[in-house]
């Protein structure tokens, strides 16, 4: 049987995207970020002459707008939206509408000005530049929150501004990109078109959510609800873009009604469990491609031919987050819900620039002139971003004291991991006991050495769950949900093996479901502050 060269790059990726999520887990590299470098590592082998590369063709791992718009990005913002409840939602709408909207309008001015003056663009490609870098990416900046314990409203804040900002960019993109081919602009058709394409799409995606949540709450089989949802987070894009309006506002749209509505209180435990494993596996799996293709797709050569106008456009990306973020900043801090000041550094840290970006300005016309300097600036931009703010993320976090669970955990982590070592000596003690190989009185000598030192580790650990009461709960959720795991395992061998019937089992399960997910919801919920911070610049509490 003839093998394509095409299975054989996708078999290749997923190889290396399992490699680097088996690597990271040792290393304090987010996983994003280690498959860009992953990605720029072999896309520079490749593109080499040797000889044992010569089966794997480059071009069989390429990144296009169609494979980015159309494939990825519907079902990557789909099950985002699927996780954020509209009751957390409304608490920083103001935020992140400023940042999502006169954010994005702000940041393709500055930048496309900045970069007018310093590359030597004309105004109206500027302009589009600065458009093509205005969407935000969040994967590595969220990865990065969830390992140190940020606060759970500050990622929802860069979450929230990122789902609302990439429709925003994309539509004014291609208002920009019809100005730079037409030649001439009308500020109050640009104004009304954008309104017209963002609504559109802000309608359309509310009316599929809601129709489909009428639908799965008739029917109780996950298999073909999941496949609704796929139907829905696929469809709802094209549909929009057939109405030429907005497909990305409208699966966000269409995310938040069917996790709200449809999802809350339309769906069983059990299709609601499978629903959230099945979207989490398929933006795992859409995630990791994306970031590795980012740096396969990295021409370094052209990176260098083109470095100063690259550094010109990371400065005035840089320059333009910054006035953005501390300039909005300062309208919305004293507004309710207060924000702490120092989440406005993070803030303007967070702007990484990834996959829609790349979408956008590789979907330009093969025919425009600047073209190749824009791919070029764009890859400079989006590699900078990732690498270099992606990898000081967490120092960042940790400097400004927004790090509320690394060095709780530490602490715990290492009391624990030292309990267990002296388990283990423990247990090889008492079987040298038993088997006669150590005398009575050394046993007894290093039986009472063993017991005093756990004795003191327990104490310790005991003070530790006194003084922080999330740790405990936290445990006691961990392992009630594995319990839980257990638990459903042992009733599929059940029914694997005959020994209860279909019902019995279907009760069963949906018991046990019902459970995992009031725990899973538990784990998603922010935690309880145990007192408010006094004002906005102390370390503020995990909100």
């Amino acid at each position: 049987m003839h093998v394509d060269s095409l299975d054989i790059a996708i078999i290749a990726l997923l190889l290396i995207i399992s490699a680097v999520g088996i690597a990271t887990r040792s290393l304090r590299i987010p996983y994003p970020v280690a498959l860009v470098i992953a990605g720029v590592g072999l896309g520079v082998l490749l593109r080499s002459p040797l000889p044992f590369l010569g089966g794997l063709e480059l071009d069989e791992l390429h990144l296009t707008p169609h494979l980015i718009l159309v494939l990825f990005l519907p079902a990557l913002l789909f099950e985002a939206t699927l996780h954020i409840e509209a009751t957390a939602l409304r608490k920083t709408v103001l935020p992140i509408g400023l940042l999502a909207i006169p954010g994005v309008l702000l940041t393709a001015a500055i930048t496309g000005a900045l970069v007018r003056w310093g590359v030597g663009l004309d105004w109206p490609t500027a302009l589009l530049f600065g458009a093509i870098v205005a969407a935000t990416d969040p994967i590595a900046v969220l990865a990065i929150f969830k390992r140190t314990g940020a606060p759970h409203d500050l990622a929802l804040l860069v979450e929230g501004e990122s789902l609302f900002n990439d429709g925003t960019a994309v539509v004014l993109s291609r208002i920009l990109l019809g100005v730079v081919l037409a030649g001439t602009f009308d500020a109050v058709e640009g104004a009304l078109n954008f309104a017209v394409v963002v609504g559109g799409g802000l309608l359309i995606g509310a009316a599929t959510g809601w129709l489909a949540s009428r639908l799965t709450a008739r029917i109780d089989d996950h298999l073909i609800e999941i496949t609704l949802t796929t139907i829905l987070a696929y469809g709802t894009f094209v549909l929009a873009e057939a109405f030429e309006v907005s497909g990305v506002i409208a699966v966000v749209a269409a995310g938040l009604v069917l996790g709200n509505v449809g999802a809350r209180m339309g769906m069983s435990p059990t299709t609601r469990l499978a629903l959230l494993n099945f979207w989490e596996y398929i933006a795992f799996l859409f995630n990791s491609a994306i970031f590795l293709l980012i740096g396969l797709e990295v021409n370094l050569g052209n990176l260098l031919f083109n470095f100063w106008p690259a550094l010109i456009a990371i400065g005035a990306v840089l320059l333009a987050r910054a006035v953005v973020v501390y300039g909005l900043g300062l309208i919305v801090l004293p507004l309710p819900p207060v924000l702490p000041r120092r989440w406005l550094h993070v803030l303007f840290w967070a702007g990484l620039r990834g996959a829609v970006s790349l979408a956008v300005v590789l979907s330009l016309p093969r025919d425009l002139p600047t073209r190749p300097l824009l791919l070029d600036l764009t890859f400079g931009v989006v590699l900078f971003t990732l690498l270099v703010q992606g990898l000081t993320m967490a120092p960042l976090v940790q400097r400004l004291g927004l790090a509320t669970k690394d060095h709780r955990l530490r602490e715990y982590q290492s009391r624990r991991a030292e309990l267990m070592l002296l388990r283990a000596g423990w247990r090889e003690l008492r079987r040298l006991e038993d088997d006669a190989i150590v005398p009575p009185r050394v046993f007894a000598q290093l039986d009472a050495e063993y017991r005093a030192a756990g004795q003191q580790i327990d104490d310790a650990i005991d003070s530790l769950y006194q003084n922080e009461s999330d740790l405990e709960a936290n445990e006691l959720r961990d392992t009630r949900l594995h319990l839980l795991r257990v638990e459903r395992s042992a009733l599929q061998e059940l029914q694997r093996q005959g020994l209860a019937d279909a019902e019995t089992v279907h009760a069963l399960a949906a018991k046990l479901d019902t459970r995992t997910v009031a725990l899973q919801s538990e784990s998603d919920a922010p935690p309880t502050p145990s007192a408010p911070p006094a004002e906005a610049d102390p370390p503020p509490q995990p909100s």
